[in-house]
């Protein structure tokens, strides 16, 4: 019989390959799989907020490129963020490209770090492969990045934009980057469109279920099938919990009516971030 850890886990899964530029969603999950210890106020982490609470470093040979991360740990701030308690885990789906730091094309070996005082909570590596994109994509990204004008660049800001959808760099962009992009234009149409969460087409969001978005993409189809009161609602939290029993947090966010989707959508119609 194994031994249980006796500090947190953390594991995270990547996509094989990836491209230089568009967003890099890696899935990350912290997990107390202790006997008996318990954390409490541990660093939030807000996959629209970077940089996070992870340390992420890619390693080929003797080089590597560690990715800026953000830590509570010396701020003299009080404490705050979440508990996990034997049995709990947290599962964020975060981008990389938010870090704003170029890796090399190349294969690469991933490894990330959840940043905290006293424990250094690591991930195994795993093998990922950095492609070049087509260089006339980057100063589109770019642009896309700080579209509206604003002085920041962050993805949140296509989201964010109602109007984004006719900005000349999306048509302009390369197939490959734009099927990148579509986990965000997926939630700006949801975001933005014209019908309720309540008749948003769920199976734009059943096709990304494969990959480091694919617990994303399942949270938000829970918050779909929250919003039309779908007569399942009990199984398909089960099932999603079955495979990401890290995501409960999320699930109770939706039934308390603050999803993602829910309070996006509630931000654009006041106004909020523009």
């Amino acid at each position: 019989m194994s031994e249980r850890p006796t500090e947190l886990t953390l594991r995270i899964q990547a996509s094989p390959t990836y491209i230089a530029g568009p967003p890099m969603f890696v899935e990350v999950t912290l997990a107390n799989e202790t006997e008996g210890a318990e954390y409490y106020a541990l660093t939030s982490c807000d996959p629209w907020s970077p940089p996070f609470p992870v340390e992420f470093t890619f390693n080929a040979g003797g080089q590597s490129v560690r990715l800026p991360s953000r830590s509570d740990v010396s701020s003299g701030a009080t404490p705050r963020g979440f508990d996990l308690v034997p049995g709990e885990a947290r599962t964020f789906v975060l981008d990389l490209s938010e870090l704003e730091t170029p890796v090399p094309p190349g294969v690469w070996q991933l490894e990330a770090r959840w940043v905290m005082r006293h424990e250094q909570p690591w991930s195994a590596p795993v093998a990922v492969t950095i492609t070049a994109g087509d260089p006339a994509d980057l100063p589109l990204l770019q642009r896309l990045r700080r579209i509206g004008g604003v002085r920041n660049s962050s993805w949140s800001n296509l989201v964010k934009d109602p109007a984004a959808f006719e900005e000349s760099a999306l048509r302009d962009l390369s197939p490959e980057s734009r099927q990148a992009l579509l986990p965000y234009l997926i939630i700006h149409q949801a975001v933005h469109g014209p019908e309720p969460l309540s008749r948003f087409p769920v199976e734009f969001l059943a096709e990304q279920r494969q990959g480091p978005w694919g617990s994303e993409a399942a949270v938000l189809a829970y918050e779909l099938a929250w919003a039309r009161q779908s007569p399942d609602l009990p199984g398909q939290r089960a099932a999603l919990l079955t495979e990401w029993p890290g995501l409960a947090f999320r699930l109770d966010q939706i039934e308390r009516g603050l999803g993602l989707l829910t309070t996006l959508r509630e931000a654009a119609r006041d106004g909020v971030g523009r």
